[in-house]
């Protein structure tokens, strides 16, 4: 994944434009004047009309936010369904497999992420596809982390990196930071096929692309070879892992053995300190505690690195 280059969100403005129309169209009736007789009457009137003035709102801008991402493209066609071989009865079923078992360990975490600020859950395949979920994944390219982001990119939104920590190995932190990425790539793409394909390759490698063929349709720029090839597979890639996942049994694959899902509780820690100094106070083996905390890079947890620490959650302290 490369740095792209951050222009302005028009979209934004359009939203808010958006906002104000159907406030006016939604509530208009509602401001008509009211007759009142009675001061009491016409202070609870007003109350209540205040209250149902917050609700309607709320009620608009949700709607608003849910209009302005569609849903995942779960498209099926011989670019995908090359992919959907690989993965199912191909050479890349074994690693398919294992994928699939350790995703459970995420996936209800970083699913809330992406849903709570309104991205499709399924875009959570993006990080099977990068690390296949596995915190030290680490590219040619020296990216790292669940969703594989090179230090400026992911300096760039707000993850530390330093000799002791890398938040790209944090599952949380390294979500939002996509979940940001992502929703940056949408605004200038307005589509998921596209906004996946500037993850990959950087936002103007896709509006290179697009210029030179005069097309927003990403199939269509595929076929034109006017995407990297990397890119060109990249995309339908996230597809097919996002079907397999979500379907496992229609692909052939029976009787996983699922990870169990993130346990664990956050306690904060004063001054410097070590993984496996906190692991003998707790007495927890050193491997809990480090598999819940790879953003530490060695065993020091260092003063003012936001140290919050993972323990399981059956310690009490």
């Amino acid at each position: 994944m490369r740095l792209s280059d951050q222009k302005p969100l028009d979209f934004i403005k359009q939203s808010c434009s958006a906002l104000i129309l159907l406030l006016y169209l939604a509530l208009g009736s509602a401001c008509a004047p009211m007759q009142v007789i009675d001061t009491t009457i016409r202070q609870q009137s007003l109350t209540s009309y205040n209250q149902n003035l917050t609700e309607s709102k709320k009620v608009i801008v949700d709607e608003i936010i849910k209009m302005t991402y569609k849903p995942f493209p779960m498209d099926y066609n011989s670019y995908v369904k090359k992919w959907l071989y690989y993965y199912s009865r191909g050479k890349g079923r074994e690693h398919m497999k294992r994928y699939l078992e350790r995703s459970n360990r995420y996936l209800e975490y970083m699913g809330d992420i992406l849903a709570k600020n309104s991205l499709p859950r399924e875009l959570v395949y993006m990080s099977m596809t990068e690390s296949g979920f596995w915190p030290y994944a680490k590219s040619p390219a020296n990216a790292v982390g669940y969703w594989q982001f090179i230090k400026p990119t992911g300096q760039s939104y707000k993850l530390k990196i330093s000799p002791y920590v890398d938040e790209r190995r944090d599952f949380a932190l390294s979500t939002q930071a996509a979940t940001n990425y992502l929703r940056d790539l949408y605004s200038v793409f307005q589509d998921w096929r596209l906004s996946i394909a500037a993850y990959n390759c950087g936002e103007q490698c896709v509006r290179n692309g697009i210029r030179r063929k005069n097309s927003k349709n990403f199939w269509y720029l595929v076929s034109k070879k006017a995407l990297p090839p990397e890119t060109r597979e990249y995309v339908p890639k996230v597809i097919a892992m996002a079907r397999i996942a979500l379907e496992p049994a229609s692909y052939g694959f029976y009787n996983l053995s699922y990870q169990q899902p993130l346990d664990y509780r956050l306690i904060s820690i004063k001054g410097d300190s070590s993984l496996s100094q906190i692991a003998n106070y707790l007495k927890v083996p050193y491997n809990e505690i480090k598999s819940l905390n790879p953003k530490f890079k060695t065993d020091r947890v260092p003063a003012g690195s936001g140290s919050q620490l993972r323990i399981p959650s059956y310690i009490t302290i």
